[in-house]
Order: C-alpha cells, then sequence, then structure tokens
C-alpha cells in the first residue's frame, strides 16, 4: 500500500509540476511576443525617424545646390551682360533695328 500511494503521490506531483510548467510556459510566451512587438515597434519608428531625417538632409542639400546654381548663374549673366539686363536689352533692340535699316547681312558678335 505505501508504494502505492508513493506511486499516486509521485504522479499527482509531477502532474501538478507539469501544470504550472505550461502555466509558466504560456506566460512567459506571451511576455516575450509582447516585448518583441515592442521591440519591432520601436525599431519601425527608429527606421522611420531616420528615413524623414534623410529626407530633410536632401531637401537641404538640393536646396542649397538650388542657391550655388542660381547664384552662379547671376553671376555669369552679368558678366555676359555687363550688369543691367534690361538696359542691354535695348541696346541690343538699338542695334537690330540699324542693323535692319542698313540692309546689311553683317553679323554681330558680341
Amino acid at each position: 500500500k505505501s508504494f502505492r500511494l508513493q506511486e499516486l503521490l509521485s504522479q499527482r506531483v509531477a502532474e501538478a509540476v507539469r501544470e504550472s510548467s505550461e502555466a509558466a510556459i504560456l506566460e512567459m510566451k506571451d511576455s516575450i511576443l509582447k516585448e518583441l512587438d515592442y521591440q519591432f515597434r520601436l525599431q519601425g519608428e527608429r527606421e522611420e525617424e531616420l528615413q524623414e531625417k534623410l529626407l530633410r538632409m536632401q531637401e537641404e542639400h538640393f536646396a542649397q545646390l538650388d542657391a550655388i546654381l542660381r547664384e552662379k548663374n547671376d553671376r555669369r549673366k552679368k558678366r555676359l551682360w555687363g550688369g543691367d539686363v534690361t538696359a542691354n536689352i535695348s541696346v541690343l533692340g538699338d542695334l537690330w533695328s540699324r542693323w535692319q535699316w542698313r540692309g546689311s547681312c553683317t553679323l554681330l558678335i558680341f
């Protein structure tokens, strides 16, 4: 009888340990899944912030590049036209009318 009782107690203890282990495993599984979800969400947010920062840096870079190109173009125009573009247009108009009046086929080089 004592052997049978010992066997029965052993089975009950093993069953209780198994059930508590399963509960602990399920609890740990839920905890791990929640932590993984949190970490993935943080990683996604960090990647999104980096993408936004990269986009802002690219926009700033292209704005600076645009400003440099515009400034260079303005300097080139001033060098070619001698500063005041509207005055140079009227001078060109006068030259054109003189050239047409003469009826000449001479090529004007500036």
